[in-house]
């Protein structure tokens, strides 16, 4: 499963999804958040990456997901 599938394979999960582009001067940004609409409060959001350029942010899209447990053989 990609990034792309992961986080806006569907669209329930593409709605929780926040992506904000900001310019500071020359410098450019890519904020990605996830919304959680299940909490007490209005509005909560998980931070997942922030980017560079937009190529750094295509090619974490096609990237493989990773939870965290895949682990290599050399660790």
């Amino acid at each position: 499963m990609t990034n792309l599938e992961r986080y806006f394979g569907t669209p329930e999960a593409a709605m929780r999804m926040e992506v904000r582009m900001m310019r500071d001067g020359r410098r450019f940004k890519i904020s990605l958040s996830e919304c959680n609409p299940f909490t007490t409060c209005a509005f909560e959001s998980r931070w997942v990456r922030d980017f560079g350029s937009w190529g750094e942010y295509l090619d974490w899209l096609k990237a493989e997901y990773d939870d965290g447990t895949v682990r290599w053989e050399d660790e």
